[in-house]
């Protein structure tokens, strides 16, 4: 189930970064309070299961959604 998610959120990632609110679902933008669980799902199935694909798989996403926030911050 971990697996499919974090496909369906990166499949949704927009080409800035963002993250959608909710996945599956139309692309809406969230908030990093809700987006964390992205970096969050993928790093605690890594330390459940062991296998390290959960990271691999997504660790380009992350990046690109840590460069959309330093992008949108301000100050």
């Amino acid at each position: 189930m971990y697996r499919k998610w974090l496909r369906d959120i990166a499949e949704q990632q927009g080409a800035d970064g963002a993250l959608p609110h909710v996945a599956p679902r139309p692309r809406t933008h969230g908030s990093p309070a809700w987006d964390v669980a992205y970096h969050l799902v993928s790093w605690y199935c890594y330390e459940q299961f062991g296998d390290v694909r959960f990271l691999r798989d997504h660790y380009e996403g992350m990046k690109q959604y840590v460069r959309y926030l330093s992008a949108q911050a301000t100050d």
